[in-house]
This record gives C-alpha cells, sequence and structure tokens, in this order.
C-alpha cells in the first residue's frame, strides 16, 4: 500500500494534528508513505518521517491564479507517488485537492477532520458530488462524527478516536505542594480559551489560595493574554511558557491540567496528561464527556467563578489521587491500541 498524507501545516501549534496522522499511518503499516505539508518547514516537525514542505501560504490557497499553480504542483506529485490511498487533513486540503484527484479513480480518499468545520454552501456540494474514487471522512471522536453527518447524512463518516502511543515515563507521586501548580496546554487562540484562567487565577489570589499557573503554547493571542496578566497584575501567579519541546517534564512540573477549551474534535491534551499522571479538569464539552464520563470534572466553559470554585475544591493530594485513578481507569478503556489499529485498517481497504 502506497500512502500520500497531504497536510495543512508543518508548524509547532499543530503538533497534536501530526501526532493524529503518525499514528494512523504507523496503525496501517504501509510499504511507501509520503508526508507533505502545504505552509511550514517539515524539517522542523518530528512527528511524520518521509516529509517535505510546499511552502505555500494560507492566501495562495484562495487565489485563483495562485490556487491553479498549487493544484498543478500537487498534481505532478500525486502522479509521480502514485498512490493507493491519499490522506487530506480537513477541509482545507479537501478544498484545494477533491478537483485535483477526480482523475485518479484507483485512489482510496480519506478526509480527516480533527474539530468542528464550518461547511459552506460550497463544501457541501462539493463533498456530495459522486466521484470516480472512493471517499470517505475520519472524525477522532463520535462526538465529531455525529456533528459531520447532521451536514453529510449521505458519506461515510467513521469515528476513529485517536490512540496516543506516547512514550513509558515515570509517573510523578502526587504531593502537597506550595504553592499549587496548575497547566494548561495548546494554541494560544480564542478557542482554547486560556482568558477564562486568567480571571479564575484572579480569583483565586483574592481568596488568599497559594496558586500558579504555567501556560505552554504559542499563537496568535499571545499579546493580548500577556496584557491581560499584567492588567490583573499577575504576572508572579500566571506564566506562559510559549511551546515546550520536552512536554513530558512540563507535565511533572505540575499538579492539575486545566483544559477550558470552547470547542475541540478530540481533545489529545486529556489523554497526553493521564499518561504523564496528571488529573485533569475540563470544560463541559461533550467530546470530553465522551472520553472521561463520570470520571470527569467539568466546569462551565466561559464563568471564572466555576473555574476558581472547582480549583479550591481540588487542592488537596488525597483528592487529586483520587480522580486521576478514576480518570487513568476511564482513559484505559477509552484508549484502546487494538481496537484503534483495527479502525485504521478499515477506512483505508
Amino acid at each position: 500500500m502506497r500512502i500520500l498524507n497531504c497536510l495543512w501545516s508543518a508548524e509547532a501549534a499543530f503538533k497534536s494534528v501530526h501526532l493524529v496522522h503518525s499514528n494512523f499511518i504507523a496503525a496501517v503499516k504501509p510499504e511507501y508513505q509520503a508526508n507533505i505539508f502545504l505552509l511550514g518547514d517539515a524539517s522542523k516537525q518530528k512527528d511524520l518521517e518521509f516529509a517535505e514542505s510546499f511552502y505555500s501560504s494560507k492566501k495562495a490557497t484562495r487565489k485563483t491564479i495562485a490556487s491553479y499553480f498549487l493544484r498543478r504542483k500537487w498534481q505532478s506529485k500525486i502522479q509521480q507517488i502514485n498512490p493507493d490511498v491519499v490522506i487530506l487533513d480537513g477541509l482545507g486540503m479537501a478544498r484545494l485537492l477533491l478537483p485535483v484527484l477526480e482523475k485518479y479513480r484507483q485512489a482510496r480518499v480519506l478526509i480527516y477532520f480533527h474539530g468542528q468545520a464550518r461547511f459552506q454552501a460550497y463544501d457541501l456540494q462539493m463533498l456530495n458530488k459522486h466521484y470516480s474514487f472512493s471517499l470517505k471522512l475520519i472524525a477522532v471522536s463520535n462526538t465529531l462524527t455525529a456533528q459531520i453527518k447532521e451536514n453529510l447524512p449521505r458519506l461515510q463518516v467513521l469515528a476513529i478516536p485517536t490512540y496516543l502511543s506516547l512514550p513509558a515515563v515515570h509517573k510523578q507521586p502526587i504531593m502537597e505542594r506550595k504553592p499549587i501548580v496548575f497547566g494548561a496546554v495548546g494554541r494560544l487562540v480564542a478557542e482554547k480559551n486560556f482568558s477564562v484562567l486568567i480571571d479564575c487565577m484572579a480569583q483565586l489570589r483574592d481568596k488568599d489560595i497559594n496558586a500558579c499557573l504555567k501556560i505552554a503554547g504559542e499563537g496568535k493571542q499571545r499579546n493580548e493574554l500577556q496584557g491581560k496578566i499584567d492588567q490583573l497584575g499577575l504576572s508572579k501567579q500566571v506564566k506562559l511558557l510559549g511551546q515546550k519541546k520536552d512536554i513530558a517534564s512540563f507535565y511533572q512540573d505540575i499538579d492539575l491540567l486545566l483544559v477550558p477549551s470552547l470547542q475541540e474534535g478530540q481533545g489529545l491534551v486529556l489523554q497526553e496528561a493521564i499518561h504523564y499522571g496528571v488529573p485533569v479538569i475540563c470544560s463541559d464539552l461533550p467530546v470530553f464527556k465522551e472520553q472521561l464520563a463520570d470520571s470527569g470534572v467539568y466546569c462551565d466553559a466561559i464563568d471564572p467563578d466555576c473555574w476558581s470554585k472547582v480549583c479550591a475544591e481540588h487542592r488537596p493530594a488525597k483528592v487529586r489521587q483520587l480522580l486521576f485513578e478514576c480518570q487513568q481507569l476511564q482513559y484505559q478503556q477509552y484508549n484502546n491500541a487494538e481496537l484503534f489499529e483495527q479502525n485504521c485498517l478499515v477506512a483505508v481497504l
């Protein structure tokens, strides 16, 4: 089997997407794989081998002449590789490449959805066409699958929750530390909702609770978030750490992970934290409840009062240890390597 994996961006902010695609390819074990990034420098990411970059731009995909030449470039690469399976990373890559792939009847085309898609009328028309190739959609959670099926009831949508094959790690015991260290991980963008955690930290400070927050990640909201930290006088309590290369050491430095997302496709950070021995408090998204069920601790995403109350309640080490043990059990049931491999093989056949 020959796989061509067409990805949007090689930037570090898309690392979770890289992990999803890397694990999928590892599960199907192709004889040949090629990974091509539309944006960014492929050499700077470490999750996908045999990768190259087209060094294009987001604007180029929207301009008629530029997108024409981009498609010609992709077409040449597809002819060279002659893949059996083509994986398209989300709706952006589908918009660009489905017109090119119409010529390849032998290909099996998979569109991988990692988060909520904003379907335009054009997208629905494009996806509902009768193509000469086999077309399947993959979503990284049952919740996301249901959302996509509402828009595209005619198409086959497979739910394949990602199994994260992470390195073994010695889990640190959960002990009482002062200050308690909260953590958050993700791109600094509006949908990650880190602003509510800054308000939460202000409330904890006003309640004389000795706590700090470390946020790992980069993004366009960095200056806005730093401005809010400075405005509230929280420079000692809240730190923006930037992109962390050694994520295992980050988890070992925190007591609780806070995940206040407004929307997620799956939220791999939950699996990651529990693997490294850190309990999680998250927003009340259906996709988080799908993963943690009754072992989850959920907050109203936009209510800082709720976050500060729940964070204050989960300070003692015994409470955190119990929470972690419950979540770890649920995580093991959800994160099934054998089932993941079976689902991936079904997708490519």
